[in-house]
C-alpha cells in the first residue's frame, strides 16, 4: 500500500512549511492593493517576517524533540530560503525603492555581498 504524502511529514516539517507561507505571505503583502497605505502594508510584511523567523526556531526545537522525515532538511532549507532570504530582501527593496543611490542603501548591498561571500567560503 502505498502512503500519503502527508503521512510522510512530521510535526517539524508543518512548521517548516509554515515558515515559508509567512515568507511569501510577507511578499504578497508588499505588492496587493487590498491595503491602500504603504506604510500599514510595511509593517504588516515585516510582522510576517517575524513571525517566519520565529516558526524557524520553533522547527528545530520540535525536529530535535519528536525528530525530522526525511524531506525535512529539503523543506527546511526552503522555507529559511523564502523567509529569511527572499522575504527580507523584497521588504528592503520595497522600502527604500526611492532611495536607491542612497547611504542606506548602499551600506545594505555591501553588507549582504560580504556576508554572501562569507558564505561562499
Amino acid at each position: 500500500m502505498q502512503k500519503s504524502m502527508l503521512r510522510l511529514l512530521s510535526i517539524a516539517d508543518f512548521i517548516s512549511i509554515t515558515n515559508a507561507i509567512f515568507g511569501i505571505l510577507a511578499i504578497i503583502v508588499l505588492f496587493i492593493d487590498l491595503i491602500d497605505s504603504l506604510e500599514l502594508r510595511i509593517h504588516i510584511s515585516l510582522s510576517l517576517i517575524l513571525i517566519g523567523l520565529l516558526a524557524d526556531g520553533l522547527d528545530g526545537i520540535i525536529a530535535r524533540k519528536f525528530g525530522k522525515s526525511s524531506i525535512g532538511d529539503y523543506l527546511e532549507s526552503m522555507a529559511d530560503m523564502t523567509s529569511m532570504v527572499v522575504a527580507p530582501a523584497v521588504f528592503i527593496f520595497v522600502v527604500y525603492s526611492d532611495e536607491l543611490y542612497s547611504d542606506i542603501l548602499r551600506n545594505i548591498w555591501l553588507f549582504v555581498a560580504v556576508g554572501l561571500f562569507c558564505f561562499l567560503e
